[in-house]
């Protein structure tokens, strides 16, 4: 893969990792605020689903998804996407503008 190509598809995983660190926080403190004041937080469910669905819209494959982060959707007090944390071990051309990312 050239380098550039590798640049671009480590600069989107980052813009993933930082999108859906940010929903993860977002989601977390809205479901907190509804919780501890006695609300309830259905609207937050339908709310963090739809920003979800337009993040896996912008970077992932299509395809349907019946379990996973989309079937909650819900989020904990440390998000698990974190680009200080995050390590891309590979990447893989695997077919024509399609590439493989293995992270650790």
């Amino acid at each position: 893969m050239a380098n550039s190509d590798e640049a671009l598809v480590v600069k989107l995983m980052q813009s993933f990792w930082n999108a859906m660190n940010q929903w993860e926080q977002d989601t977390y403190t809205a479901y907190s605020n509804a919780v501890n004041n006695n609300r309830n937080t259905e609207e937050i469910r339908k709310s963090a689903k739809e920003a979800l669905i337009k993040i896996y819209d912008e970077f992932l494959t299509k395809k349907e998804r019946k379990t996973g982060r989309l079937a909650g959707p819900d989020a904990a007090a440390f998000p698990e996407y974190d680009i200080a944390r995050e390590e891309i071990l590979n990447i893989e051309n695997i077919s024509n503008g399609k590439y493989l990312v293995t992270t650790k």
